[in-house]
């Protein structure tokens, strides 16, 4: 057997050095790298939600609050005191549309047509919207708005449309939506 040249022992020393290095490296250094950043990322997330967490406010500014809602609460309760809940029965349909015609007549207009509309869908309950004709002059529909307007149930006027009828009468055509 020939003996090693020392650049020969030198070369497989580096070589020993080098594979040993490599199998640290994918064995033992990787995963616990993987598993530093793991942690790191998990601790990040937790100080983010710690962060995230307001400070309770002191007991001062919580009555205040409460006290503030209270009066907005009993402002919303004044103005709704006198409010009625339909629930879109025919019957109180039918009840709200005599109670509106009673109106048209007393502000001087004349009913020309009515006709029921489909169904719109409304932000909190469904229109029915009926179509009205009526004639008369513009400060008696002003009147009538008034008074539709004074009403305590949810009324809409929509689509309003003026026409001439000769003299001096106009011919209103507007959707009412109860």
């Amino acid at each position: 057997m020939r003996h090693l040249t020392k650049f020969e022992k030198f070369g497989l020393a580096a070589a020993v050095v080098v594979a040993g290095t490599f199998f640290y490296m994918k064995n033992i250094y990787d995963p616990q790298e993987k598993a530093l950043k793991k942690t790191v990322k998990t601790l990040n997330q937790v100080v983010g939600k710690v962060n995230d967490i307001k400070e309770i406010p002191p007991l001062a500014q919580i009555k205040y609050r409460i006290e503030k809602k209270q009066e907005e609460y009993e402002k919303i309760q004044e103005k709704t005191a006198n409010l009625t809940i339909k629930t879109g029965a025919p019957n109180e349909i039918t009840e709200l549309l005599d109670r509106i015609t009673t109106k048209l007549d007393r502000s001087g207009l004349i009913l020309k047509s009515f006709e029921p509309k489909a169904v719109v869908p409304g932000d909190f309950f469904p229109w029915n919207v009926y179509r009205f004709d009526i004639e008369g002059s513009y400060d008696r529909l002003l009147v009538f708005f008034d008074e539709l307007r004074a009403m305590d149930d949810a009324v809409r006027v929509g689509e309003l449309k003026i026409a001439k009828n000769g003299g001096k009468s106009l011919i209103f055509s507007f959707d009412l939506m109860i």
